[in-house]
């Protein structure tokens, strides 16, 4: 009994996994806006172009990595967990530097830095200190949000795009039925 998979008919894939990271990536963000808010630092940070660069960039690695991870062979919990890691993990460097960008546009004063060196060294430590705090903890969310991706949203939208199609038919049968055997016999 050979049964096919049925997440591997979902079209649209790309699109699916870019809009799905890409709201995940709103709510992560002002998730750890508001932290760094708490811990005072967010008057540094430029809130509104983090999120919606977080947003872009999700939404690009989201549509890349969309084929392997709901395409992906049974059993598909690891290696979807690792495709949804790496993509956090390879996003993480390019997110870093537009946000170095960002705070460096928002506060000059605060670079004091000169040679092209000393703002390698400085990227590494942004770097370094964003993964700590949050980039590890983001790839392991998204590892888990490849999971419920393949596992189980893809399967719902199939569902539902297969219901919508079957309903129209289901309903007149129904009616048809129920009106039938209801009829009242008038008598004159």
């Amino acid at each position: 009994m050979n049964k096919t998979d049925e997440a591997m008919q979902v079209s649209n894939v790309r699109l699916l996994s870019a809009v799905y990271f890409g709201l995940l990536a709103i709510i992560g963000t002002i998730i750890i806006d508001t932290v760094l808010y708490v811990l005072g630092v967010a008057e540094l940070l430029p809130i509104f172009q983090s999120i919606l660069f977080a947003v872009i960039l999700a939404s690009i690695f989201g549509a890349l990595f969309a084929n392997k991870i709901i395409h992906c062979k049974r059993p598909y919990k690891l290696k979807t967990f690792g495709w949804g890691f790496l993509m956090v993990i390879l996003a993480l460097p390019i997110y870093n530097l537009a946000l170095i960008f960002f705070i460096y546009q928002q506060h000059t004063e605060a670079f004091a830095v000169t040679t092209p060196m000393q703002y390698v060294y400085l990227y590494f430590i942004y770097l370094f200190f964003t993964f700590i705090l949050a980039g590890l903890w983001l790839a392991i969310v998204s590892g888990f949000a490849a999971m419920y991706l393949r596992g189980r949203l893809a399967y719902d939208i199939l569902h539902s795009q297969n219901m919508n199609r079957v309903l129209p038919v289901e309903k007149k049968t129904k009616m048809h039925r129920s009106s039938t055997p209801h009829r009242a016999k008038h008598s004159h």
